[in-house]
């Protein structure tokens, strides 16, 4: 998704998607998402894998990894079986460590 593409709804996808503009609405994937510094994400997310580089605002449960890069600002519950958080990142919310990935 463009830095243009403002979508709102229901986005459901298996393959690995990227996401540099705006998105409000809830997202369930198999595959990985790609959350990129200027993107702007209100949505609860169910994900294999999720990586933020921009802004989330909701819940993130990934059955994979999450990983907030130093750009990252996250608001929300975070639960995964592994979580890397980046110096400089900023993180708002309880992170539930579930498992082996």
């Amino acid at each position: 998704m463009g830095e243009d593409i403002e979508f709102t709804g229901s986005l459901e996808f298996s393959d690995p998607l990227m996401i540099k503009g705006k998105l409000h609405g809830d997202i369930d994937s198999v595959g990985i998402l790609y959350i990129e510094k200027d993107a702007k994400v209100e949505a609860n997310i169910n994900a294999a894998s999720v990586n933020i580089r921009g802004e989330v605002i909701g819940d993130i449960k990934a059955t994979e990894s999450v990983i907030l890069f130093s750009t990252a600002r996250v608001t929300g519950d975070i639960e995964a079986p592994k979580v890397k958080m980046e110096n400089g990142c900023f993180f708002s919310g309880k992170c539930q460590m579930t498992g082996e990935a």
